[in-house]
């Protein structure tokens, strides 16, 4: 636990992310950190909600198992990254380098003019997530 621990408050120290979490399956909060007008027992509520959507989506249009979900609001988007069949982790973060460069290229793409699949592998959510969550060694 103390390496969650540490990898969330790292994710959350970064410039941009307002909240990182670490939410079960019935939503139930595990560790996060937020800005103090987040409620992070809510929210994790909430995206366990959907997660079931969004794995069943995935695998019937996809084929394979859910890796990330991006909600893009304006201003702020949530990424939640699916951790085996236990938990899920939850990041609020603002607007970023990545976010504009993601939404470019699907301008560029639906135009005509882009390679999506190529931007968007690029434009993963690496400069948010720390790498211990990326490589799949979440329990450290």
């Amino acid at each position: 636990m103390k390496t969650l621990s540490k990898a969330l408050r790292t994710a959350f120290s970064k410039d941009g992310v307002l909240a990182a979490a670490m939410v079960s399956r019935d939503g139930l909060l595990i560790e996060g950190y937020a800005e103090d007008d987040l409620n992070l027992e809510a929210v994790g509520a909430m995206v366990s909600r959907g997660i079931d959507t969004y794995e069943s989506v995935s695998l019937e249009l996809a084929g394979q198992e859910l890796d990330w979900v991006l909600l893009k609001a304006e201003e702020r988007s949530v990424l939640i990254k699916g951790l085996r069949k236990e938990a899920f982790l939850v990041f609020l973060v603002e607007r970023g380098e990545w976010l504009d460069q993601l939404d470019g290229a699907v301008e560029d793409w639906l135009s005509g003019a882009g390679d999506l699949p190529a931007l968007v592998t690029r434009c993963a959510p690496d400069d948010v997530v720390p790498r211990e969550f990326n490589t799949g060694d979440e329990n450290g």
